[in-house]
């Protein structure tokens, strides 16, 4: 009964993480007019930062010795699984809809086979070819709206490519994490890659705020920044690093393809969209190519 309550409260966990990481789609296609995407970035950055440093400070101090040792994997994750990934993804949400980018970011665990192949040398089955082949074909799909002759409609969805770009730095992150030190727990970690991403992020900041636009000052942004850093980014990692230890890492990612879903279903109700056909017959082979990549342990 107890392991039963166990990976039931990891469940509830998941599908609570998953649904905020939907809402973060939403709510930065929402603000895409008013916030910029630099700005947004670096504040939701740096209010997840202030928000774990309390709580993982004498962690990180004693960390800081391994971390040290491996500061190539502290940069990677903090400059291109982190800040460059959240700048792209919000720039690409200037140009596409919620629902698509749901559905872009999903062909990350199709990605993550090949990029550990390339960085951590892992064998690459042929079931997670074939996946990561048929996913190609939803995502061509879904970008040229099936018209894959089209190339108006290829320039024209600037915003796809965007968000598969951010895939791409969110599957970079997945795959070098795996480098993190074992000594270093995982929310001192999320610290110190906050920490760079902000870092990172703060001269393009200083530039935009300065040169180009700043973040508007009024409640609506304001509330809307607080909830990226404290939700989507603190506490919905934090869900995850608790499931994880529950129930595994395998079984708790199998529950990120719940992303798209409710992606899907808040900019709907929040945003007026639409659930297109050429979505739902691209989101097909997508799925199916992320069953051929998550099962490639099974027998065909």
């Amino acid at each position: 009964m107890g392991r039963q309550s166990g990976t039931a409260v990891a469940v509830a966990m998941l599908v609570l993480c998953t649904l905020v990481w939907g809402s973060n789609t939403v709510v930065g296609r929402a603000l895409y007019q008013d916030v910029p995407p630099v700005g947004l970035s670096f504040w939701r950055n740096g209010v997840a930062l202030v928000v774990l440093i309390p709580f993982t400070a004498r962690q990180l101090r004693a960390a800081w010795p391994s971390l040290r040792e491996r500061w190539g994997v502290v940069l990677a994750c903090g400059l291109v699984g982190t800040a460059l990934f959240n700048y792209v993804f919000y720039r690409g949400l200037h140009t596409t809809t919620a629902i698509n980018a749901g559905i872009l970011m999903a062909l990350s665990p199709a990605i993550i086979p090949a990029l550990a192949w390339i960085i951590l040398g892992d064998r690459l089955r042929g079931r997670e070819l074939l996946g990561i082949g048929v996913s190609s074909v939803g995502v061509a799909y879904l970008v040229t709206q099936g018209r894959f002759g089209s190339l108006d409609t290829i320039v024209g969805r600037v915003g796809d490519f965007l968000i598969l770009a951010s895939a791409l730095c969110w599957s970079i992150y997945s795959v070098v994490v795996k480098l993190r030190p074992t000594e270093v727990d995982p929310l001192p970690f999320l610290t110190a890659v906050l920490f760079v991403a902000v870092l990172g992020l703060m001269p393009f900041y200083l530039w935009e705020h300065f040169v180009a636009r700043p973040v508007p000052l009024d409640a609506r942004s304001m509330l809307a920044v607080v909830y990226l850093g404290v939700f989507p980014t603190a506490v919905a990692l934090w869900l995850f690093n608790l499931a994880v230890d529950r129930i595994g890492p395998t079984r708790a990612g199998l529950y990120i393809h719940l992303v798209p879903v409710f992606s899907a279903v808040l900019a709907v109700i929040f945003l007026g969209e639409t659930l297109e056909w050429f979505q739902v017959l691209g989101a097909i082979p997508i799925a199916v190519g992320l069953y051929l990549t998550t099962t490639a342990g099974a027998r065909l």
